[in-house]
């Protein structure tokens, strides 16, 4: 319609009613392509994420097969010990490599016996 509400030059009803559906069409075409452009990015940065997490997971996976191998702690042979340190009392022939061990044992298996009475006990 032109501003008068006639019709255009040219224009019948049938052909306007035909350009405001293309135009209709047009716009809804070119919002679906936005949102398939936006779609499309979320979907990449999904797909990197994704493959980033992948290589975290291998890297977790061949850290945990190495912490399986491998100790906390060097641990020395019990025959490779040199025992330097005796228990002092009676009748206990216990050894121990390290003074440390060796309180520790006493704590543990004669408790009964004060500290100041240990050495007298040898």
């Amino acid at each position: 319609l032109n501003p008068t509400g006639g019709y255009f030059a040219g224009y019948e009803p049938a052909a306007a009613s035909n350009y405001h559906e293309y135009c209709r069409l047009y716009i809804s075409n070119a919002y679906l392509a936005l949102q398939l452009k936006d779609l499309i990015r979320d979907k990449n940065d999904l797909t990197l994420k994704l493959s980033r997490l992948e290589q975290r997971e291998d890297g977790v996976d061949k850290d945990t097969e190495d912490m399986k191998d491998k100790k906390k702690r060097h641990r020395r042979v019990a025959s490779t010990i040199e025992r330097f340190y005796k228990c002092p009392f009676q009748n206990c022939d216990k050894s121990y490599g390290s003074e440390g061990s060796l309180n520790q044992h006493v704590k543990l298996k004669h408790p009964h016996v004060p500290k100041s009475n240990a050495k007298e006990n040898r």
